[in-house]
């Protein structure tokens, strides 16, 4: 990575944001600038940041995902849009706006809506010269691009599952309202026997998670990215499953898929 790359973080001051800015300042040399619409919050976090790091690295920026020329604005010297807020709503025009001013860009979104807005914007990214790479976060962690590795390891790729547990605590609303609409339209797809088809109860599998979550029953989730693996790899069955939001949305899906 280059020293002197700007990093954006949109929600730079939000729990996962936090996480983000230290990491950077931590491993890398890139300079960082702490953005969102609570300029106030921005700013302490990154007095904070200063004290342990080197100032001049570290910046606060007001941005407002919700206005077009607040985000062109925010961007027009930045490198990498690192997305860490819960701004779905303006997934769009957030990437429009990295488009225009040829930023790359990476967000942490889960809802599967976002995935089939970016791919309309394919041609316009590859226009612009810009790497984008969305559905970083931990859930779901790019759950195609490990498929897509595994590949590399067999001469006959029949089945790739990927799972992953997770000790979720929701800090704010918008993430709370954010798993519930995600739970509203729970209907999982999963890949068996050649065909795709909607997963219920009857499709939970005991994943062994290690001395630390033990062995747990794990839920299919719905991946728009994992769609095209099966003919593109030929794989007679692959799916993404979970376990451990929280006590709630682990019941909303049990209760979605049968189990309670």
């Amino acid at each position: 990575m280059k020293n002197n790359l700007t990093i954006l973080i949109l929600g730079g001051y939000g729990r996962t944001g936090k996480l983000f800015c230290r990491h950077l300042l931590q491993a890398t040399h890139v300079n960082i600038i702490v953005a969102g619409r609570r300029l106030k919050k921005a700013t302490e976090f990154v007095n904070q940041l200063k004290k342990e790091f080197s100032p001049q690295r570290i910046a606060a920026r007001y941005v407002d995902a919700s206005d077009v020329a607040s985000l062109h604005s925010a961007l027009h010297d930045i490198d990498l849009l690192l997305v860490a807020a819960t701004t779905t709503p303006w997934a769009k025009q957030i990437a429009e706006a990295a488009i225009a001013t040829h930023t790359d860009y990476l967000d942490i979104y889960f809802q599967q809506t976002v995935y089939p807005i970016l791919e309309t914007l394919q041609h316009q990214i590859t226009a612009a010269g810009c790497c984008f790479i969305t559905q970083a976060g931990f859930h779901p962690g790019l759950p195609a691009t490990v498929i897509r590795h595994g590949a590399d390891y067999f001469d006959q790729y029949d089945k790739a599952i990927v799972a992953f547990v997770m000790n979720t605590r929701l800090d704010n609303s918008e993430s709370l309202y954010e798993l519930v609409d995600m739970v509203a339209d729970y209907r999982p797809e999963i890949y068996q026997n050649g065909q795709w088809k909607i997963g219920t109860y009857q499709d939970a599998i005991n994943i062994d998670y290690g001395p630390k979550f033990g062995v747990r029953s794990s839920m299919p989730i719905d991946m728009i990215e994992i769609k095209s693996l099966p003919e593109s790899l030929g794989l007679q069955e692959t799916g993404i499953y979970t376990t451990g939001f929280n006590w709630f949305i682990d019941y909303l899906i049990g209760y979605d898929l049968g189990l309670m």
